[in-house]
């Protein structure tokens, strides 16, 4: 009921409540629905590059492998630039350079770090986001 406040006072175009709504679905096991406000978020804000983040690591950790390559195609056509986990991923020491699907893979895991989770358990092993 709260995030349902909070998206009618900032309005449906704010990437960053989507996102929180979107994570509220998350922690409710409601995946579908989840899926549609992480999905919402990329398309309100594609150059936030948390939200690409989140939304690769929905489909990763829900065993997606098809929707997460989808999602990558989109992704590496947005050239995210902006979020703060991103921001922090992408100013690192040493990550200058570095191409986006990288970036990306070091975003998921801090995500991960932060949350805790498996999603770059998908990277291990020789398989690739590419």
């Amino acid at each position: 009921r709260r995030s349902m406040d909070a998206l009618a006072k900032c309005g449906n175009d704010d990437p960053a409540v989507v996102l929180a709504v979107a994570q509220l679905f998350l922690r409710d096991r409601r995946y579908d629905k989840a899926r549609k406000w992480l999905d919402r978020a990329v398309m309100l804000d594609a150059d936030c590059g948390d939200a690409w983040a989140h939304l690769i690591r929905f489909e990763l950790r829900r065993g997606e492998r098809a929707r997460a390559a989808a999602v990558l195609a989109r992704f590496d056509e947005a050239e995210p630039r902006h979020g703060d986990v991103w921001q922090r991923v992408c100013k690192a020491v040493g990550a200058r350079g570095t191409p986006r699907m990288e970036l990306l893979r070091r975003a998921v895991a801090a995500i991960d770090a932060e949350e805790g989770g498996e999603a770059t358990a998908w990277l291990v092993g020789g398989d690739q986001m590419e």
